[in-house]
């Protein structure tokens, strides 16, 4: 998703001829309300890498995997905004330290990944099953902090 005024359900679809855009496909607004902003916050002493599980949308079933984002030691970094209510987090750093648990789990990659994922799915080669730690976010802004 991707934030200029508003948030969109999905993206613009169109063409341009000189200079004119016309749009072949009207996004669909979402309503900001039910999105928490993230923040996370890292006060270990190492780089972690964060990967997510959320609602794709609001009202939605389909549950999406994203990630990797990178958040510097001591620091915080806004790591997107997602639909409100429960969403998943695994971290870890470069030394094989893992922020994790039993919350859910799911078939993940070292690459950038956004994708949906599905109960029972079987990982594939390169692909490790992690699991996750739940953190309910009720909040327009919320942060999630990990220590050693």
């Amino acid at each position: 998703m991707t934030t200029v005024s508003h948030l969109t359900r999905s993206a613009v679809v169109g063409i341009v001829l000189g200079g004119l855009a016309i749009p072949l496909a009207a996004s669909e607004p979402v309503d900001q309300q039910n999105y928490a902003k993230v923040t996370f916050c890292n006060k270990s002493r190492d780089t972690v890498s964060v990967i997510v599980i959320h609602r794709h949308y609001y009202n939605s079933t389909l549950q999406m995997l994203n990630g990797w984002r990178q958040v510097a030691a001591s620091e915080c970094r806004s790591i997107g905004s997602f639909p409100r209510g429960s969403v998943w987090f695994y971290a870890k750093n470069s030394k094989g330290v893992e922020w994790k648990a039993s919350d859910a789990f799911a078939c993940v990659a070292p690459r950038p990944t956004e994708r949906a994922i599905y109960e029972n799915e079987k990982c594939v080669e390169g692909e490790a099953r992690l699991g996750f730690f739940l953190r309910t976010m009720n909040a327009a802004e919320e942060t999630v902090s990990i220590s050693e």
